[in-house]
């Protein structure tokens, strides 16, 4: 396994998802970081389906952040085959 190192810039993001570039070997243990902002929670702050990384605006803690237009980047670390 390759530890794989992405940031997405999600500012002003209305899909409130990324591509990643692989596919995680373990959803539940991808990290999400927000650059200058708390560490998101698997299953409550995002979700990992495939390379597809949704984050929940209900629960997660850069909400509102993305929904001002604040520059968010999410630093995205995950295992992958």
């Amino acid at each position: 396994m390759a530890m794989q190192v992405e940031e997405h810039d999600v500012t002003g993001s209305t899909t409130h998802r990324v591509l990643l570039n692989y596919i995680p070997t373990n959803p539940s243990e991808v990290a999400v970081d927000p650059i200058g902002g708390p560490a998101q929670v698997y299953g409550t702050d995002f979700s990992v389906d495939g390379q597809t990384l949704s984050w929940d605006l209900t629960n997660s803690d850069i909400k509102a952040v993305v929904l001002l237009g604040i520059p968010v980047v999410l630093r995205v670390i995950y295992d992958k085959a």
